[in-house]
């Protein structure tokens, strides 16, 4: 990787904490959730960053789904066009009959 985007990265992740840090100062208050089993208090920030947490979570998840069908989908048609490329060379190595 080169340097300036490690330095690129780094400084997105420095922004991205200074905006999480703001929003946190700037919502103090407390927001309660009842999740159905319990009511719980967080403060708006928690609940915002859990929430998009999870949202990130469930993306990899289908993104890595989608990849695997993509991968097993690949394998096969490499199969394909290996098996086909056989079939090409023992056609070429056969004898051309004369039309006469």
């Amino acid at each position: 990787m080169s340097l300036l985007r490690r330095l690129f990265l780094i400084l997105i992740v420095i922004a991205a904490f200074a905006v999480a840090g703001g929003f946190a100062w700037l919502n103090p208050d407390l927001v309660s959730l009842d999740l159905g089993f319990g009511v719980v208090d967080v403060p708006v920030s928690y609940a915002l960053i859990t929430c998009l947490a999870i949202g990130w979570l469930l993306g990899l998840l289908t993104a890595s789904i989608w990849l695997m069908r993509a991968l097993r989908e690949k394998r096969r048609l490499n199969r394909s066009v290996r098996k086909a490329e056989a079939e090409v060379e023992n056609l070429q190595k056969l004898p051309l009959a004369d039309g006469g």
